[in-house]
């Protein structure tokens, strides 16, 4: 059901109590995030658990029981699952200052890699499709080139072939100009879908406008955000999004639930997400 009372909310909470401990690695993404599906954490503790580069070719629909996803227990039958409360303690950010740094939840709903960032013939891709359970809608879906090593340095653009979320397949993406310089290791890279697109569904191939001296490795990710949210530098205790923040986004059942960042800061970043059920 629909929490849509004061009462309802208060009768599932506190809900599942998931701990998150990890330690974020600063990269090259000054054109998007930079992904968290590898972060491991402080000394031999990681949770998740860090996640490996996906399968290249077709890649694969990740779910919560993939490694370096969120694992949660799913919804029981008739129910859903809602993200309630989120506490989070930011790394501190070596630079000093009073830097901001964002974060984004998303379901990590298609990977792939074993892209080539040296090559300007046409990759195919022919990625899996998003479960339709977990984007029923088609709407939502980001489009992002998620970097595994570097390529070379000269600055390049891409281009991805996308089916659209109504279905509709041939539709053409682009992605900003990059070197390895802005497109590094964990960077992922945001693509602008075709005017008039909502979400990708999938992914059938990309082509790199240019060689740019590397091969390096690189993949497409389909994900859907589901929050995000800012902490400040340096930190100034934990934050704490409750549910008139969040807004209690839905989370589908055996979703890929993963991190990304703005900028994050080094060292160890500890929180707990709930999720509530209803």
């Amino acid at each position: 059901m629909t929490i849509s009372t004061m009462a309802q909310l208060a009768a599932v909470m506190p809900g599942q109590q998931i701990p998150l401990i990890k330690s974020p690695i600063s990269a090259n993404s000054t054109v998007g995030l930079t992904s968290g599906w590898t972060w491991t954490g402080p000394g031999s503790v990681a949770l998740p658990a860090a996640g490996s580069t996906p399968p290249s070719g077709s890649g694969e629909a990740p779910t919560s029981a993939t490694t370096g996803a969120i694992q949660f227990t799913n919804a029981a039958a008739g129910a859903s699952l809602y993200i309630a409360r989120l506490v989070w303690n930011t790394p501190s950010n070596t630079s000093g200052g009073m830097d901001s740094t964002g974060y984004v939840l998303y379901d990590r709903c298609v990977h792939t890699s074993g892209l080539s960032l040296n090559t300007t013939t046409p990759q195919t891709v022919n990625s899996v499709t998003v479960p339709s359970a977990r984007d029923p809608t088609g709407a939502g879906g980001i489009l992002w080139l998620e970097c595994y090593s570097a390529g070379g340095g000269t600055a390049a653009t891409i281009t991805a072939s996308y089916t659209n979320q109504s279905g509709v397949s041939g539709q053409t993406a682009t992605s900003p100009s990059f070197t390895s310089s802005t497109f590094g290791g964990l960077a992922m890279m945001v693509m602008n879908l075709q005017t008039g697109d909502t979400g990708v569904r999938s992914v059938e191939s990309v082509t790199v406008n240019a060689l740019t001296g590397g091969a390096g490795n690189f993949g497409v990710t389909i994900g859907r955000p589901l929050l995000e949210w800012e902490t400040a530098h340096p930190p100034l205790g934990p934050r704490a999004l409750d549910w008139n923040n969040t807004g209690l986004p839905f989370v589908p059942n055996n979703a890929c639930l993963a991190f990304a960042a703005f900028s994050p800061g080094t060292g160890a970043t500890r929180g707990t997400l709930y999720l509530v059920e209803a």
